[in-house]
């Protein structure tokens, strides 16, 4: 993802063909690792295409949490 271009579009197909994954479960339980840990921010919702910011430095689990909440309006 990082060494895409700023404005490219994600779709799971493409990410998962990049990294060799076979079904999309799993490419949602790499990506919420992905978030719970901090390297990326999810935005969006059920009914909207999710928007990611990565991460240059690991944001700290609690900061990312709140950064969630915040965005999903929690």
């Amino acid at each position: 993802m990082a060494s895409l271009p700023v404005t490219w579009k994600f779709w799971n197909k493409d990410l998962m063909r990049r990294a060799g994954i076979k079904r999309v479960e799993t490419l949602k339980k790499y990506i919420d690792e992905l978030v719970a840990a901090g390297w990326i921010l999810r935005e969006g919702s059920l009914f909207e295409a999710n928007s990611y910011t990565i991460n240059v430095r690991r944001v700290h689990e609690s900061i990312n949490k709140e950064k969630q909440k915040e965005i999903n309006g929690d």
